[in-house]
């Protein structure tokens, strides 16, 4: 794969590193931060790619990638922050951590984003005629192989285009297997686990696929920009109702919108948030802890240091020493 197709998946900060042993390694650069993607091309038709995005530096405040083939067959799943699929025109689901997504082909163009801009994960992702012609081959040296994807693909598109399994053991064992391998020949016990991943797909019957609401672009557009709105003016504190009436949002919509996108409740969110700044502003500036306080939010110093210690598990003042 050319640096110009990782660009078109990975957006233009994206370069190889390294090509070695099989496995090409990719820098994603959002300003002073790197992201890690290896690629293997395990078998004819079947590539997978190992992510540790971190852009929160990222100028859009939001990480995109799209799926590395219309047509393919992905698998992908989340071991650390959150995953934006594109259901369909306007529509979106969330996953999390130790969740896994597959689409299947005809789900179009899908845009996926990591709205933590923090993503840690995997996609196995398969051209499904190339993969069946290789799983016959194979047939022919160890015997019947327990997949098809033509079959499975028949199956699982009851369920739609895009499925998503909540915490599925057997793929979280797997990945984390491929998470953790670390031994020299190492792309060969990968190759293992992936055999392993597509016969776990093709038994569609013991798979359950998790019913998860869908959410219309106009109300996660409305939370993004919620969000953008809090962080880029973080001394200032609103309610949630207030909230609700400037973006027009019902107050329901917003608090369930608000924790599917971002995985906590606004609130807790915001909390941490402002916690993460002042530890900053504690390691890097001779700003007061008063001075740290009223500008994360904080109006009483008292409470900020409760809040701080309680997140920290120690004071504003023996954080700063001891950084």
């Amino acid at each position: 794969m050319s640096d110009q197709e990782m660009k078109s998946l990975y957006g233009r900060f994206a370069r190889k590193v390294r090509d070695e042993n099989g496995i090409e390694t990719y820098a994603v650069y959002y300003k002073d931060q790197e992201g890690i993607i290896e690629k293997y091309q395990l078998f004819p038709g079947i590539f997978l790619y190992v992510m540790d995005i971190c852009a929160e530096n990222a100028e859009d405040g939001l990480v995109e990638a799209r799926i590395p083939e219309e047509g393919m067959i992905t698998i992908c799943h989340c071991q650390e922050g959150r995953f934006e699929a594109e259901y369909g025109p306007g529509q979106y689901i969330y996953i999390g951590q130790n969740d896994t997504v597959v689409h299947l082909p005809g789900s179009g163009k899908i845009k996926n984003s990591f709205p933590l801009l923090r993503f840690k994960g995997a996609v196995v992702a398969i051209r499904s005629k190339a993969a069946n012609e290789f799983a016959k081959e194979l047939s022919k040296s160890i015997g019947p192989v327990p997949w098809s994807f033509d079959y499975a693909i028949s199956k699982l598109i009851e369920y739609g285009r895009v499925i998503v399994l909540k915490n599925e053991e057997h793929f979280n064992r797997l990945f984390g297997d491929i998470y953790n391998e670390s031994r020299e020949d190492k792309i060969f016990f990968i190759r293992l686990r992936v055999l392993e991943i597509l016969a776990e797909l093709s038994h569609e019957k013991g798979l359950k696929p998790a019913i998860l609401k869908r959410f219309d672009e106009d109300r996660v557009e409305a939370v993004k920009s919620i969000r953008k709105l809090l962080i880029d003016d973080i001394g200032k504190k609103y309610t949630q109702e207030e909230l609700s009436q400037m973006y027009s949002i019902p107050l329901t919509s917003l608090k369930e919108c608000f924790k599917a996108v971002y995985g906590v409740p606004l609130n807790t969110y915001m909390r941490e948030y402002r916690i993460n700044v002042s530890a900053s502003l504690l390691k890097t500036t001779d700003l007061s802890v008063a001075q740290i306080s009223e500008r994360v939010g904080y109006a009483n110093q008292s409470k900020f240091a409760e809040v701080f210690k309680e997140r920290m598990g120690i004071s504003p003042m023996e954080y700063r020493n001891k950084n």
